[in-house]
């Protein structure tokens, strides 16, 4: 099972392979980047503004063809948020089927940045399973409310995966919306206050973001969560009839979590092409 994160942009694409953690098998992905929503950029800000703005302006292979949309992430729990415009309602109309997921679908996916003890290399200039994924980790008092929620640097020893299709949130213009929150599900022993209950991780910087695929994924009890080319499905064991190909965007995405506040109004992460050393 193969996960990939995020999108797009004029024009240029490459091609990675995404492996899933413990998976032998991997498929391609039409990986793209994301750009700022200006044409151009002086001293760090926009000059000028389009129809993503605030959003990232992206592009997404679908059905063959390279396709506008606007995405962002925020904290509290990973939320993403793709837009997408000109889909086919072949991918999202009455020959898919949401309950069965095969409906044009979407994967976010959240991968760390930083080395784990005594774990294998990590590479954090790429989308690494082997990174732990940096953040503060919220616990509160049993029966209190978010806002008095204390927060810990916690290093998340995982990789963190949804999906979501677009089923149901799209217009008869091809207009589609989708958000999906990524989180992860602690055990209250990682509290410092043994009486005290976990609430969220949020992580103050990744590398990830989010792939859509035309057919949906997979449900195949072996490995499920392929990418499907079409919403056919193989009978015995829900597996993709066509195997498919994932449009993705990989970025790396940062937080200023020092005055954040679960379940609070908090700044979206600022997300940008993963750095690359020298």
């Amino acid at each position: 099972m193969i996960k990939r994160l995020i999108i797009v942009f004029l024009g240029v694409s490459v091609i990675a392979v995404l492996v899933a953690p413990g998976s032998e098998s991997a498929q391609t992905a039409d990986l793209y980047r994301c750009r700022p929503t200006a044409a151009d950029i002086k001293d760090g800000l926009p000059t000028e503004t389009t129809h993503c703005s605030p959003k990232l302006h992206c592009e997404y292979t679908i059905s063959g063809q390279v396709k506008h949309g606007c995405f962002s992430a925020d904290p509290g729990s990973e939320l993403f948020f793709v837009e997408l415009f000109g889909v086919p309602g072949s991918l999202v109309g009455k020959r898919c089927s949401d309950e069965d997921g095969t409906c044009l679908a979407m994967r976010c996916s959240v991968f760390g940045t930083v080395q784990l003890e005594g774990g294998g290399s990590c590479d954090p200039e790429t989308v690494d399973p082997d990174c732990g994924i940096a953040g503060i980790a919220f616990c509160r008092n049993h029966g209190g409310n978010s806002s008095t929620a204390q927060g810990q640097p916690f290093t998340l020893e995982t990789t963190l995966s949804e999906t979501a299709s677009f089923q149901g949130n799209c217009t008869k213009s091809g207009r589609c919306r989708q958000s999906l929150v990524v989180d992860a599900t602690l055990s209250d022993d990682i509290c410092i206050n043994r009486n005290w209950e976990f609430l969220t991780f949020v992580a103050s910087e990744f590398n990830g973001g989010c792939c859509t695929c035309d057919g949906g994924y997979d449900t195949d009890t072996a490995t499920p969560g392929d990418c499907c080319a079409t919403s056919a499905r193989n009978l015995d064991d829900g597996s993709c009839a066509i195997t498919g190909t994932e449009s993705c965007n990989d970025m790396r995405c940062t937080a200023d979590l020092s005055t954040f506040v679960p379940g609070g109004v908090n700044a979206p992460y600022v997300c940008g092409e993963i750095p690359q050393n020298p």
